[in-house]
């Protein structure tokens, strides 16, 4: 029984069907970024944020509710917002909550979780990933 069949038109279905997928994300998060470096200056970014570490990292783990971003195009914004000024600690929060916390992925988890405490898991994963964010930060 042969569990890996090695095809080279599998290969580029799903290499192609990756780039395709991603793309269109990465080049709209360096867009974004693009127009953070040239709209909005570092004492905006700056200023948005508590003056507190702590309150800080909170505040940067919601912003995926506001600034809803994928997982494919939050780098470069990241690495924007890190060069304008922005605390490391508030850039990873953001990175790794904002796909979470993102309205469209919450809307999401509710509807694929129907018949199932949608929900509840929602909730769950919403708030476990937040909290993991906020953690791995401190």
């Amino acid at each position: 029984m042969n569990w890996f069949a090695f095809s080279w038109q599998n290969f580029w279905f799903a290499f192609l069907a990756l780039v395709f997928e991603g793309v269109p994300f990465i080049l709209l998060g360096s867009l974004i970024s693009g127009a953070i470096a040239a709209f909005v200056p570092a004492r905006v970014i700056t200023g948005l944020l508590p003056k507190s570490r702590f309150a800080a990292i909170l505040v940067s783990g919601l912003l995926g509710v506001i600034f809803p971003v994928c997982d494919c195009g939050i780098v470069p914004i990241v690495r924007r917002m890190l060069k304008k000024g922005v605390p490391l600690s508030c850039g990873v929060t953001y990175m790794l909550a904002s796909p979470i916390v993102n309205p469209l992925v919450i809307s999401s988890t509710v509807v694929a979780f129907q018949g199932q405490a949608p929900l509840l898991n929602a909730g769950i994963r919403v708030g476990f990933g937040y909290f993991i964010a906020v953690r791995i930060s401190l």
